[in-house]
């Protein structure tokens, strides 16, 4: 993969953008959706994102949204980088959060079956998956989105024809469902979390869709509603709460976006921190800061990041909190067969000779002729291909 230093990124900047003026601090906007939109794939680019478009220092520069914490970086991913860092030892013994507005699960299911097929290849294995606007309208998830070693939890659209939510959680774990307020203009889903084997933690999972209105009572309806359930969650030790808030953070400083200001501050005045630092949901025009995760929790050491992997308008995003289960996820066995030259080379004669013995003739029935073939490579594939059994971590 091409890299590219910081100060080439910023000259192509100036190159590709002949009729802006020369830069300053107030195109931090332009920059990061240039630097996102053309390098999202360099490797050397954390640099160049972290100091101009990054939630830390957009908060550094406002005095009431300091905290003594500071929030962690949260880079991109891509598809190799990302399952390096997963697959660390470090992380790969967290309890695991990926998250996504799917616009569409109709739509977006193959690929979102694609890139957990090809995490889990790698080991790489997410213990929730959270999903906002999947546009289900049906009380009962339809059996086709099921996936295999998960339990979903799904709650029908109300407030949008674009919402609906979704929670995919590792049938190893038992989960109940929390009751919460509900609300006419924003969706909201809780699941506590329960983990064995001595581990007396749980942990409250929410998942959250807030349409893209932008009037100011809804704004304040949504802000009022969403404050109460942080207040009611005081209850739980761990709490890591995902979705699509359609406010962008990275506006904290805006005269114009109130609502940018006044969210980040109630998050945090509830002892809550934001783990998603960069642009989520990215386009030619703009880019902002509007999913992320929003954790409390007994020990804040979490690892987080953004995927590059493109499934929909937004990009899908991770946490990695440092909740141990101590439980051994489900390992489905399959068989596996050793094939060789010799038994290669056994399996065309006996299909040869079979093919000796078959009717070939014009009035004849193929089916008769298929049926005896299948018969034969279902009885005689044993028989030369030895088979052993093998632990399965993927999607087979």
């Amino acid at each position: 993969m091409a890299t590219i230093a910081t100060t080439h990124a910023q000259t192509d900047w100036m190159t590709n953008q002949p009729n802006m003026a020369e830069r300053t601090d107030n195109d931090s906007l332009v920059i990061g959706t240039y630097t996102a939109t053309v390098h999202l794939d360099s490797t050397d680019n954390d640099a160049l994102l972290r100091s101009h478009y990054n939630l830390n220092q957009v908060l550094q520069t406002n005095q009431q949204e300091q905290d003594n914490t500071p929030i962690n970086f949260s880079p991109y991913y891509d598809h190799e980088h990302l399952i390096q860092h997963l697959a660390q030892p470090t992380n790969n013994v967290k309890f695991k959060i990926l998250s996504l507005n799917c616009q569409s699960l109709n739509a977006k299911f193959d690929q979102l079956m694609i890139l957990i097929a090809q995490l889990n290849h790698n080991n790489v294995i997410f213990d929730a998956i959270c999903l906002q606007e999947t546009w289900i309208k049906e009380s009962e998830l339809p059996p086709v989105f099921n996936i295999k070693g998960y339990q979903a939890i799904h709650q029908a659209r109300h407030c949008s024809g674009h919402g609906g939510l979704l929670i995919f959680l590792k049938d190893s774990y038992k989960f109940k469902i929390i009751p919460f307020e509900k609300s006419a203009v924003w969706e909201s889903q809780f699941i506590n979390i329960d983990f064995e084997n001595g581990n007396k933690d749980s942990l409250l999972v929410g998942n959250i869709y807030r349409p893209p209105h932008k009037v100011k009572d809804d704004l304040d309806l949504f802000s009022n509603q969403f404050t109460r359930n942080l207040l009611q969650c005081s209850k739980y030790k761990n709490i890591a709460i995902a979705g699509d808030f359609n406010i962008n953070l990275l506006d904290v400083n805006s005269t114009t976006s109130p609502a940018a200001h006044d969210f980040p501050s109630s998050i945090i005045s509830n002892d809550f921190l934001p783990k998603i630092t960069l642009p989520t949901r990215i386009s030619e025009s703009s880019s902002t800061l509007i999913d992320n995760f929003f954790c409390k929790l007994k020990n804040d050491s979490t690892s987080s990041g953004v995927v590059i992997h493109k499934i929909s308008d937004h990009q899908a995003y991770f946490t990695c909190l440092p909740i141990r289960s101590n439980k051994i996820h489900n390992i489905e066995k399959i068989k596996m067969r050793r094939v060789s030259q010799e038994s290669i080379i056994a399996i065309g004669n006996d299909i040869r000779n079979a093919t000796g013995r078959l009717d070939l003739s014009i009035e004849t029935d193929p089916n008769v002729n298929y049926e005896h073939s299948w018969k034969l490579s279902m009885t005689q594939c044993p028989n030369i291909f030895q088979s052993r059994k093998s632990n399965s971590t993927g999607i087979t």
